[in-house]
């Protein structure tokens, strides 16, 4: 994937291009979504803008075809306010897309995340956002082990069609899931626990 990242995504060919996303897609096809997420957010640190755009399309094109149970979102919601304020337009650009992608599978549990961006930019992604609402949501592509539970499932009749995809339709999100941990107690002064016995002694 290393490879694939800072040669093929950058290529003046469309069809490497073109080549390079299909490949990515197919590695998470067999199980390899985690170390493809790993190496996209890894590129969006590239020197190279139309790296940097590339990458965010991959993941972008990674969440809409497998879904966020298998693209896990976390990870992209502490890179995205960085990318909104590229100097790049096209990194800007595609960041927001990516920002609507997400939206799309999580909903408003979103949202929470983005209140440190610029006022500007939170109106027009809201403006995006208000439009997939009421949209259905439902992975276009599948893992090697879920092809093969819906085979099994269309086989024994179990499900139909739709029903194949329901089963593996994405939970609601936690707004708190999105958010990354903070140790609170390592912010507290040194002497907060003699300050609080000292308050308490004198009540």
């Amino acid at each position: 994937m290393n490879g694939l990242v800072s040669k093929c995504f950058s290529s003046p060919r469309t069809k490497t291009r073109e080549l390079a996303l299909e490949i990515t897609l197919m590695y998470i096809e067999i199980e390899k979504q985690e170390a493809v997420s790993e190496e996209l957010i890894k590129g969006l640190e590239n020197k190279s803008p139309k790296v940097v755009s590339a990458c965010i399309v991959a993941l972008r094109e990674s969440l809409h075809s497998f879904g966020s149970q298998i693209i896990l979102v976390k990870p992209l919601v502490k890179v995205l306010p960085k990318l909104l304020e590229d100097r790049d337009k096209s990194v800007r650009e595609e960041s927001k897309q990516l920002c609507v992608e997400i939206y799309r599978w999580v909903g408003n549990a979103f949202k929470p995340q983005l209140q440190s961006l610029k006022p500007l930019t939170l109106t027009e992604l809201e403006n995006e956002f208000q439009k997939t609402v009421g949209e259905r949501v439902a992975p276009t592509r599948y893992l090697k082990s879920q092809q093969e539970k819906i085979a099994k499932a269309k086989e024994s009749d179990a499900v139909d069609n739709d029903n194949s995809e329901e089963v593996l339709a994405p939970p609601p999100v936690d707004p708190f899931d999105l958010m990354t941990a903070v140790d609170v107690l390592a912010k507290l002064p040194k002497n907060f626990y003699e300050q609080s016995e000292a308050k308490m002694a004198g009540t």
